[in-house]
């Protein structure tokens, strides 16, 4: 006959750990989904930096001006980008020395129009979100792509006067009234609150990410 510490675990034991274990993934998944969604604002936050880091690198290098632009899809009906409210998947970019719109499908090439450097496809890795981007402020003629010159400065230039004056921004932020999804910077009370990013441009061609939720200035990660 076995001993009480020889045998296993009862079937009522087993049940009571079950439903332990289920609890506390029950009182953790709302935490982990913030988690993944708040990763997801980051990565596209990054990828957006890394696109303008490479569109002013190839200006310099061409010595000639290269456009970074937001694009709502990589088809033959791509359109140029300043705002996107309500995109269940994240805004790709293309970096390029043409106007990208219309012709996004078009493989990266030195000759053959819009003579794309580079793009990114958000794609499934950035879905699932109510995105809600606000696009380069108050270029004068700029249109709705940045554009940096042979000698890796912004031009047309940033206007000198508003909220964010010789300065250009991109605003990763997702909203979303009827499931009160919102950046926790943002204003309204209650709901979903996620880590929303921010890319800043300056007319100089300085490029960094930074954190809008952010107060103290001496936190580097605060936005100008």
């Amino acid at each position: 006959m076995l001993s009480r510490s020889q045998r296993g675990l009862s079937l009522i034991e087993m049940m009571i750990a079950l439903v332990v274990v289920a609890v506390l993934m029950m009182l953790a998944l709302p935490e982990y989904n913030t988690f993944i969604k708040n990763a997801k604002i980051k990565n596209v936050a990054q990828s957006y930096e890394a696109g303008l880091q490479l569109a002013r690198a190839e200006a310099l290098r061409r010595n000639e001006s290269v456009r970074f632009s937001l694009v709502t899809n990589m088809s033959s009906t791509c359109a140029v980008l300043n705002v996107a409210i309500g995109n269940t998947t994240a805004p790709g970019w293309v970096v390029s020395r043409d106007d990208p719109a219309d012709k996004c499908d078009i493989a990266p090439s030195e000759t053959v129009a819009p003579r794309i450097v580079q793009k990114w496809d958000a794609g499934e890795s950035a879905s699932g979100l109510p995105w809600f981007m606000y696009i380069g402020t108050a270029a004068t003629g700029g249109g709705d792509s940045i554009t940096f010159n042979g000698l890796g400065r912004v031009s047309p230039a940033f206007v000198a006067a508003g909220i964010n004056a010789n300065t250009g921004r991109i605003d990763v932020d997702v909203f979303q009234l009827s499931d009160l999804i919102r950046c926790e910077h943002g204003a309204g009370t209650g709901g979903v609150t996620l880590r929303c990013m921010r890319i800043v441009v300056t007319n100089a061609g300085q490029i960094r990410m930074c954190d809008p939720k952010v107060s103290d200035a001496a936190d580097p990660r605060k936005c100008p």
